[in-house]
């Protein structure tokens, strides 16, 4: 008779299963939200890591090859920003020299500040033509080849937002030495 009451006490019964099923299904309520929000955080801060990693390549590059370089950010008014790098050639054409990289889709890049941020015409007009069509949407950071901002004028910072506004981080630029760092 001992065994028999054994073999039943381990057993689940209809009541608990109840009991821990409700308990997983609140569970996972609560935790797929918060690890969604997490996740879309962490891909936010690695494009602001990434236009870092950008902005300091297209110094590094204009320092190099001795050509004025910009990291181009393009703005959709539907969809996802994105950036490139593009450089000034020595005959006066201007060719991309990376691919186009997209920001998440919640995040955009502005230039601050904003009435200095569009591109001068005479860089509009050397674009290459596959660009022709979105230079209303395009800004744009420049370095020369002693590695300074050159364009625009007083560019300060690059600052990451949501589509809510709400930062998720900085980028300040040294006017003169060009180098960018990530503001606390």
């Amino acid at each position: 008779m001992n065994s028999f009451f054994q073999n039943r006490r381990s057993a689940w019964t209809l009541l608990e299963m109840l009991v821990v099923l409700t308990l997983i299904t609140v569970l996972s309520v609560l935790i797929f939200p918060a690890e969604r929000s997490w996740q879309q955080q962490l891909a936010q801060r690695a494009s602001l890591s990434l236009l870092l990693r950008s902005s300091e390549e297209a110094r590094s590059r204009a320092m190099t090859k001795r050509l004025t370089t910009w990291l181009l950010l393009q703005h959709s008014t539907s969809g996802k920003d994105s950036f490139a790098l593009l450089q000034e050639e020595e005959n006066g054409d201007t060719r991309l020299i990376t691919p186009w990289r997209e920001l998440p889709k919640d995040a955009h890049a502005t230039l601050l500040p904003p009435n200095n941020s569009s591109l001068p015409t005479i860089l509009l007009e050397k674009l290459p033509q596959n660009l022709g069509s979105v230079t209303n949407q395009l800004s744009g950071i420049a370095w020369n080849s002693e590695g300074s901002i050159v364009e625009p004028s007083e560019i300060s910072t690059l600052t990451l937002l949501t589509t809510s506004n709400k930062k998720i981080g900085q980028i300040l630029f040294l006017r003169n030495s060009g180098r960018a760092l990530l503001a606390k």
